[in-house]
């Protein structure tokens, strides 16, 4: 597997960035990364979390796995759609099912307490494409970020019908991302 190509993402970054008149500002906070990270990721310092690489593709309005390419050396692809140029909360999250522009407001949220575990945040908002689903997003923390990194953390979404108990929705989720995580 070749090497990837951080200088080949960093110009694509500024590339896009001048193209959309942002500044370095903007795009860090739109990505919900640190400065430390940006910078870091430009000099080739580390492999980009999934989380990174997601708010960066945010931030400069790029489609799903743009990083990925610019990393393997290929242009990263523009959103046909813009996003909502409001920069994301800590509260919202990124399903990779719908575009982050297309996310309606959530309707609820369980940090820390039955039926999530004290590291676990678990959100819900109406499903956009059909009606009579709600679309889940569960987080789990399992190392809390500091100044120095974003932390170790794992999350999934997605759509349920409606009326199913949050119990064994948490249940299904917690144990996609363990599999995901630790294999079996």
């Amino acid at each position: 597997m070749p090497s990837p190509d951080f200088s080949y993402l960093a110009d694509a970054m500024d590339r896009r960035r001048e193209e959309r008149d942002l500044k370095v500002e903007e795009v860090i906070q739109r990505a919900r990364i640190s400065t430390q990270t940006y910078y870091d990721l430009r000099k080739g310092k580390g492999y980009p979390r999934r989380k990174t690489r997601d708010g960066l593709e945010y931030a400069l309005s790029w489609e799903p796995g743009s990083v990925r390419d610019a990393l393997a050396g290929k242009p990263p692809r523009p959103l046909a759609r813009e996003p909502d140029p409001t920069p994301a909360t800590t509260t919202q999250t990124l399903p990779q099912a719908i575009a982050p522009a297309m996310q309606p407001a959530p309707l609820g949220r369980i940090a820390g307490e039955p039926p999530c575990m004290p590291n676990e945040t678990l959100e819900w908002r109406p499903w956009p494409i059909q009606s009579g689903r709600l679309h889940y997003t569960l987080k789990i923390v399992f190392v809390p970020p500091t100044d120095e990194d974003d932390g170790d953390w794992e999350q999934t979404s997605m759509p349920v019908p409606d009326g199913v108990p949050r119990e064994k929705v948490v249940a299904e989720m917690r144990d996609h991302i363990m599999r995901m995580r630790f294999g079996g």
